[in-house]
């Protein structure tokens, strides 16, 4: 089945779409080439794409790379779009350094790089994920209405058996994998990961890394309450920034302040094998501490705001029968969250944010302080460095928004009316800078800062010193430095 454009609406469309999936090994290639490819060549996934922009990289090591070119999958998909190999040995990139992350990060990194400023929407496969008929369909409507962000959880199951079980639907020489949903969740709940049996609430054994909770949903559902979401489509505003990850998409290309509500959707993905380690039993309070400590250890505010939504996976129809269960995950949620907030004092979360600040870790920084607004919007000196790390993101809105309520508390103080100025000049509206700035010399005639601030008005077409690499470095020592600040705004509008 082919979507035409003139299917879907295409004003707040994205001018292309780029896939792109990391795989090396003979384990994974197996499995990408045996199921994962096939089901995304399923008629309502990739195929939906012919007639758009769309093309496929599939980044891999060079041994790798004859093996899926000689394949049926690699020769339908080629039908469908065109496909570039990408040799990870030309990036530097090494697999068998056991950085296994930091070798898909590479990868990604050359992806986006290489696609700036073409405002297309990014959609990074994994290599060993199942899909079911119509899922890249379903992205495909999202995006082309506007979503800009799809955000993923997975639920795990056991390559052992489940790969016999697809075997029988998929023979070999098939190029082409077509599971229902409901089939495939079927399949899933009968083959579930032992880490995921853990994970249910009620199991024999507690998981160690519980970034999901799960509960049973009579014989065949679940409703999960995760913590980590993986971006599987993201399409930038501003992709002429380098906006390039460090450590993850999660947490790096994806700073919740940069996209509306409107523009997510949150979804779930299929099937991948994953290894876990399982431990005794826990009560339920000690299951809600356990959960609760790795929260304050390992999650981001973003990530926990996620694990108040409730995900349904189920072979069947919804039932009346699942109200229970909603309610008691919802109380379980409501008691992780109440003890994270108790055992992660605002202080420390300041104190976090401004170690991540220290690292050029923006998004993590702004995250952490927006948690802290979200728990006490009274705590006024979360405002400056929050706007602080907005300006480092170039996000000179939320850094106004958030210096206007610092303002509400100290009112005449000169420094933050000359921040406000810069903020001010960061947005173009050269006359409210002028105003802030004045402001601040009525409080205090002297005041250096707003000199600095109305010279810079006056004389248009002077940039300010330094690059920004090293302009950020100094705003990471002192988020409160007002001259860079200064100097941030004139770059942008000189």
């Amino acid at each position: 089945m082919t979507i035409s454009d003139d299917n879907l609406a295409m004003s707040q469309a994205p001018r292309g779409y780029r896939f792109a999936t990391v795989v090396w090994g003979t384990d994974y290639v197996d499995a990408f080439l045996r199921y994962s490819l096939p089901s995304q060549l399923a008629p309502n996934n990739l195929p939906c794409f012919h007639g758009f922009d769309a093309s496929y990289r599939i980044y891999t090591t060079r041994r790798d790379a004859e093996v899926i070119a000689a394949s049926a999958a690699y020769r339908e998909l080629y039908k469908w779009m065109p496909v570039e190999f990408e040799l990870c040995e030309d990036l530097g990139a090494d697999q068998q350094s056991g950085m296994k992350y930091g070798y898909v990060l590479r990868s990604q990194t050359h992806l986006f790089r290489n696609h700036r400023r073409q405002d297309v929407a990014f959609l990074c496969l994994y290599p060993d994920a199942i899909w079911a008929d119509g899922s890249l369909l379903t992205l495909l409507r999202a995006a082309q209405e506007g979503k800009r962000l799809a955000l993923a959880v997975t639920l795990h199951a056991r390559r052992q058996t489940l790969f016999p079980a697809l075997a029988e639907r998929c023979p070999e020489q098939n190029a082409v994998f077509t599971i229902a949903p409901r089939a495939l969740m079927r399949l899933g709940f009968a083959h579930l990961h032992p880490g995921a049996q853990a994970a249910l609430q009620g199991a024999k054994c507690a998981y160690d890394w519980p970034s999901t909770v799960l509960w049973p949903l009579g014989d065949d559902g679940l409703l999960l309450r995760p913590f980590h979401l993986q971006p599987i489509l993201l399409r930038p505003h501003d992709q002429d920034k380098d906006w390039i990850p460090r450590e993850s998409l999660d947490y790096d290309c994806v700073p919740h302040q940069s996209y509306a509500p409107d523009e997510v959707l949150l979804c779930i993905l299929d099937f991948d094998p994953n290894e876990v380690t399982a431990n005794a039993p826990l009560a339920e309070p000690q299951r809600i501490r356990a959960v609760a400590e790795w929260a304050v250890r390992y999650t981001t505010a973003r990530q926990r705001n996620f694990f108040r939504h409730r995900f349904y996976l189920h072979a069947g129809d919804r039932s009346p029968a699942w109200t229970e269960t909603e309610n008691q995950s919802d109380r379980f949620v409501d008691a992780v969250l109440s003890l994270v907030d108790e055992l992660d004092p605002l202080d420390l979360q300041i104190d976090r944010g401004h170690a991540a600040a220290a690292a050029g870790r923006w998004p993590e920084a702004l995250s952490v302080y927006f948690a802290v607004v979200s728990r006490a919007p009274s705590f006024g000196r979360v405002y400056v460095p929050l706007a602080g790390a907005a300006m480092a993101l170039g996000n000179f809105a939320i850094a106004k928004e958030a210096l206007t309520v610092a303002l509400g508390f100290r009112p005449t103080d000169p420094e933050l009316l000359c921040g406000l100025g810069a903020i001010q000049l960061g947005l173009g509206d050269r006359a409210a800078a002028d105003v802030a700035f004045r402001r601040a010399l009525a409080v205090q005639p002297d005041h250096e800062n707003a000199q600095l601030g109305l010279e810079a008005l006056t004389n248009e077409g002077t940039h300010s010193s330094g690059d920004e690499q090293a302009l950020l470095q100094a705003l990471a020592i002192d988020l409160e430095n007002f001259r860079v600040w200064l100097a941030l705004a004139q770059k942008r509008f000189p």
